[in-house]
């Protein structure tokens, strides 16, 4: 199993992708809309109804890149790194400059490190599975069927 089959790309998952992408956006905006605080209104549950509908696009698409195969690439790594700190600062500068941020110490030391301090759980989580994957297909090589049903099932 360690021998990632070579899967083609398929349009539909590249679509699927898109969708993802765009329910997690679209999650993230309704979070931060303030609709989610308006308890016994139609638009709360409405709201509540949606964001139960892109909680799983998380999820699906960690699947998504499982299905591809994840192989660990100290270089994709890095770029993930180095992206992720680069939009922190510009969003940083950005949200001081336009009044948006108060500055915070202890948050904004963090944010010189979003990835290693977890500021972003998604990407923290993706670049562990990046560099854990290897290992977690030794893993599923080395268990029989029964052993891997009952992971699977209990683990």
């Amino acid at each position: 199993m360690s021998e990632l089959v070579k899967t083609k790309r398929n349009a539909n998952f590249d679509l699927m992708g898109i969708i993802l992408m765009l329910m997690i956006i679209s999650e993230h905006i309704l979070l931060y809309s303030g609709k989610l605080s308006n308890i016994g209104t139609i638009e709360y549950y409405i709201s509540n109804l949606y964001k139960s509908f892109c909680v799983i696009a998380v999820n699906a698409f960690v699947l998504r890149s499982g299905y591809f195969g994840i192989k660990r690439k100290w270089d994709k790594i890095a770029k993930i790194d180095i992206r992720t700190c680069f939009y922190t600062y510009v969003f940083f500068i950005l949200g001081v400059v336009l009044k948006i941020h108060s500055i915070d110490v202890i948050t904004d030391v963090k944010l010189l490190f979003p990835v290693i301090t977890g500021q972003y759980w998604y990407i923290t989580s993706y670049i562990a599975l990046c560099i854990f994957a290897p290992y977690l297909n030794i893993l599923l090589d080395k268990l029989s069927k029964k052993q891997l049903k009952s992971f699977l099932i209990f683990g």
